[in-house]
């Protein structure tokens, strides 16, 4: 028995009510997403100006050089690691956080606040606009900004952010270089002007993947204008780990093997490489307590994880950051960086990133007869060995 066509018209009639409802539902939250989006945008615009109203200028200093003026030339080591062009304009570096001397760490600030940020209120540095600036709009970036959210983790991390290091650079160059593996964290840069930019180099993974050279398999660790420094295996002894130094040219000749997908390589000790797990702080500041494993074990966990990212089918080897306004993160101890050829390198950009972990003293790289604890190769014996 069929209903009567009231009753249909009426059925009919609540269903696309539902429907028309349903779509309010929709559009009501779509518009209240774009509005969210709308206001982190512009509180994020605005964060980022204020520390570039703050950026402190008069206050950069640049680094000495015995020959100042090819940027191609003057790279130095780990102090002089940029390298400053003579300018009629102001250029340096400024830094604010925590420095090493001898076998401790000091501090520029006195106190340090339950979020773990170093501030003073007398200082001129951890009191400043510029420092409290970076803070704010790196916090509120870290947390609404979807490309940056899985770096939120740092900002709970006391032992990090008790090492941070802000450091406002103008004017400086810098070859390709990886950093100290001072710890898992990523690295944050902004340009505070058009026409800056950085670029990494999407492989090798150093620190973190195994490859091969010829017939070795090697961890990659470092990579500066002086050369390619790498762990390879003893001859005698498999489980030993050695040190060894190639050309730069050698980076052209690695392979992909294996990813480190659990921890980091952090340095080697009695022939034994130490590791830190990501995304784990570290509970002292020194490197000499951390978990050691031997370099066969390593090379082991490798083959189980296929490095997939070496670039192949027309994939690019560089990806630049540039977008001003904007805090870009990358992994700088992981990935050879430089300032990016042909951008502006007066252009003001602020660094921020960890010193979870002291430096490995230079002493490491000594064995007990003060000889330089690495073997040097040259490119065809690093491909014939």
């Amino acid at each position: 028995m069929q209903a009567p066509e009231s009753e249909l018209a009426e059925c009919k009639k609540s269903q696309q009510k539902t429907v028309h409802i349903g779509y309010r539902l929709r559009d009501y939250a779509k518009r209240r997403e774009i509005r969210k989006k709308a206001t982190t945008k512009n509180e994020l615009i605005k964060l980022a100006k204020d520390v570039a109203d703050s950026y402190p200028v008069d206050q950069l200093v640049a680094l000495h050089h015995q020959k100042i003026g090819n940027t191609n030339e003057d790279y130095g080591g780990i102090e002089e690691i940029l390298s400053f062009e003579p300018s009629n304009e102001k250029v340096g570096r400024y830094t604010i956080g925590a420095y090493e001397s001898d076998q401790k760490q000091q501090y520029y600030g006195d106190t340090v606040t339950e979020e773990g940020w170093l501030t003073k209120k007398t200082s001129t540095k951890f009191g400043s606009s510029y420092y409290n600036a970076i803070k704010k709009s790196l916090e509120y970036a870290l947390i609404n900004e979807t490309r940056l959210m899985q770096h939120k983790m740092w900002l709970d991390s006391a032992v990090l952010q008790r090492t941070v290091r802000m450091e406002a650079i103008r004017g400086a160059r810098t070859k390709g270089h990886t950093d100290g593996g001072r710890g898992t964290h990523p690295s944050f840069v902004m340009f505070h002007d058009c026409g800056g930019g950085l670029r990494f180099r999407v492989w090798p993974h150093f620190k973190a993947s195994v490859v091969r050279l010829g017939n070795m398999l090697c961890i990659p660790m470092n990579f500066d204008p002086d050369g390619l420094q790498l762990y390879v295996q003893d001859e005698n002894n498999t489980n030993d780990g050695v040190r060894i130094l190639c050309p730069p040219e050698c980076l052209y000749d690695l392979k992909p093997y294996g990813l480190l997908e659990e921890y980091m390589i952090v340095g080697m000790k009695d022939k034994l490489v130490q590791i830190m797990p990501f995304g784990e702080t570290c509970t002292t500041a020194s490197p000499q307590y951390l978990q050691t494993k031997s370099i066969a074990d390593v090379f082991k966990h490798a083959i189980h994880h296929i490095d997939n990212s070496y670039p192949t089918g027309g994939k690019k080897w560089y990806r630049v950051m540039h977008t001003p306004h904007l805090w870009h993160s990358f992994f700088s101890w992981r990935h050879i960086h430089e300032w990016s050829p042909g951008k502006d390198v007066l252009c003001r950009r602020t660094h921020v990133f960890f010193r979870a972990l002291r430096q490995h003293p230079v002493g490491a790289n000594y064995n007990t007869n003060g000889k330089v604890n690495f073997v040097s190769l040259t490119r065809e014996e690093a491909m014939t060995k």
